[in-house]
């Protein structure tokens, strides 16, 4: 009776603390930890992304600069005149470059200079501090970069006797040198040495790591000088001009997360790489992550140990009350007092006593043993965490947006005006349909339509666009899924119309076989594709594997047409290099 009584109040007690206190705690500790990380992921992409487009700014800043310069000499006709003379007078040539001072007045105004030089093949000028005679490895590897006149180049630049890791981004600039009988070898090329502790300082300014290569050359500046002068050592596709890559990678054999994105040189064929890294990323997330286990952990150890400790001295108390109320029940009145507390176990095993001794005082009364038991209230605590999460209102949006576009109003800023009013429209339109499953015909192509004046806007002449819908076709009577079109478009406009430097054209066609069946045809006149390009592309929308943006893209409005509408309906693709793009959708015919 005893042991099967204690097991059971144990029991009682683990059941109450599992499903009450153990499952909810673990549940919380587990979505605490995952949001954590989660959102530790997202502040640090966010802040990589950042720091990358900063570092991008102060580049393109310092380039553009330079090259403003570089047109100020080239276009300098008191220099282009000593550059093209023939066999001056030593003392009359120094005289005049001594009283030219553009070159000191740049060194001194800009701090990102680290030197000028103009290298001549006019070996008949005397040489001077700014001007030089083109030595052989010279004309070999600098003026071959830039043998069209006014043609820049860049190119990273070791001086002479020293390290690999001094590497020095340099610009190089031919004058517009035109030749003539007297002198047909003479040519002249601006050099300019941008200074790498101008780039430190501009650059290095917290805990990321920054490094940054011209071309497919070694890094010219890294925040971590050691790996100055060597290769890049994340992949990077040279191949792509606006290349951009960001997540989980591989950095001398430890896992980092990082940015790299390109930025195409101004007025030059030349790229650069900028690779941002976060190498204790990895280590942060670790560590708020045991912090949570932890905490998760403790929470539930702590109140086990008080369940476990409550449960023994209960048990306790409970069959020494038991075992008074046996021995009362067989006769034996000599009860010891063992029992301690302040509860009701303690004044039931009073009441006991008392009986015991009112059945002694009335020995010739028959008496009946009545024992009381009350029931056990358990005080149950309730765990209440509220999840706070800020939504922003989709019509505060749209009413800033509308603010912004009153104020270009006022301004008579009609352009930015237009443009903010179609892209609150298109804001508008995706906030309301995010979470819907249809919309009418007549919703989604004014969608497109403004979609479409954006990017007029944006491209202006180079590219057109209609949009003609069959004329029995009452596009206001008929359901589509929402942003379904849309990636479509965007496609022919990125990669169709990529290349296409006038004349582009879209053109978005709505017919239908008035029975059951929806025709929507999106074309564009851009580089297109080939037949093997198209065969490939088709292959990887069907299987779902391709990972570019566009083969994502596709296969999603392939998928969701196959989900809603059935396996009847299909998206097909025909390209051709001369004829571009046209994408064919076949839907249903679904009334409002």
């Amino acid at each position: 009776m005893q042991t099967k009584s204690k097991v059971k109040i144990k029991t009682q007690m683990y059941i109450i603390f599992i499903p009450f206190l153990v499952i909810p705690v673990a549940f919380i500790g587990l979505f605490l930890t995952l949001y954590f990380a989660k959102a530790l992921y997202q502040q640090t992409y966010s802040q990589l992304e950042s720091d990358n487009l900063r570092v991008k700014s102060i580049l393109l800043d310092c380039t553009l600069n330079i090259f403003n310069m570089s047109e100020d000499f080239i276009n300098d006709k008191a220099l282009l005149s000593m550059l093209t003379e023939k066999a001056p007078e030593e003392t009359e040539f120094s005289s005049r470059i001594n009283t030219y001072d553009r070159f000191d007045t740049y060194m001194k105004n800009n701090t990102a200079l680290a030197a000028i030089t103009v290298y001549t093949t006019n070996t008949s000028l005397p040489e001077s501090f700014y001007i030089k005679h083109a030595t052989p490895q010279v004309k070999d590897e600098w003026f071959s970069k830039v043998s069209i006149p006014s043609s820049s180049a860049w190119v990273n630049y070791t001086p002479e006797n020293k390290e690999k890791s001094l590497l020095q981004l340099t610009f190089i600039r031919s004058f517009p040198i035109v030749d003539s009988d007297e002198h047909t070898n003479d040519g002249a090329i601006l050099v300019v040495t941008i200074s790498t502790n101008y780039l430190k300082n501009r650059i290095q300014n917290n805990k990321l790591f920054t490094a940054v290569s011209l071309n497919k050359d070694e890094i010219f500046f890294s925040t971590t000088r050691s790996v100055q002068g060597e290769k890049q050592q994340v992949p990077i596709d040279f191949e792509e001009k606006y290349f951009t890559s960001k997540g989980s990678l591989k950095y001398q054999g430890n896992k980092v997360l990082g940015y790299i994105s390109s930025l195409p040189a101004y007025r030059s064929k030349d790229t650069y790489y900028i690779t941002t890294l976060d190498l204790e990323a990895y280590n942060s997330i670790f560590k708020i992550v045991v912090m949570c286990v932890v905490i998760t952990l403790v929470s539930i150890v702590i109140p086990l140990v008080g369940i476990l400790f409550y449960t023994k001295k209960f048990s306790y108390r409970v069959i020494a009350l038991r075992k008074a109320m046996s021995s009362a029940s067989t006769g034996e009145y000599d009860i010891i007092d063992t029992l301690r507390g302040d509860d009701e176990l303690t004044e039931t095993f009073f009441d006991l006593k008392y009986m015991i001794q009112e059945i002694k005082k009335k020995e010739a009364q028959v008496y009946e043993a009545l024992i009381k038991q009350k029931e056990l209230i358990n005080q149950q605590q309730k765990m209440e965490f509220k999840l706070l999460a800020s939504q922003i209102n989709p019509h505060f949006i749209y009413n800033t947006l509308e603010t912004i576009r009153m104020l270009a109003i006022e301004n008579d800023d009609y352009n930015v005006s237009t443009a903010i009013k179609l892209l609150g429209q298109a804001i508008h339109y995706v906030l309301e349909n995010t979470e819907t499953f249809s919309t009418t015909l007549e919703k989604e192509l004014n969608y497109i339509d403004v979609y479409l004046q954006i990017q007029k806007l944006r491209f202006e002449d180079r590219i057109s666009y209609s949009i003609t819908i069959q004329e029995d076709i009452r596009s206001r009577e008929y359901q589509i899924l929402p942003l379904l079109l849309q990636p479509i478009v965007e496609n022919a406009v990125t990669h169709g119309l990529k290349n296409v430097k006038k004349n582009g054209w879209i053109k978005v066609e709505v017919t239908s076989d008035k029975e059951s069946a929806l025709y929507i045809t999106i074309e564009d006149n851009g580089i297109g594709m080939d037949t093997r390009e198209l065969n490939r592309l088709d292959t990887k929308i069907k299987e779902k594997s391709d990972n570019t943006r566009i083969g994502i893209g596709l296969n999603n409005i392939n998928q969701r047409i196959r989900l809603f509408y059935g396996e009847e309906y299909y998206m097909k693709l025909e390209s051709t290099p001369e004829n571009g793009t046209k994408v064919r959708l076949m839907l249903p015919l679904i009334p409002v």
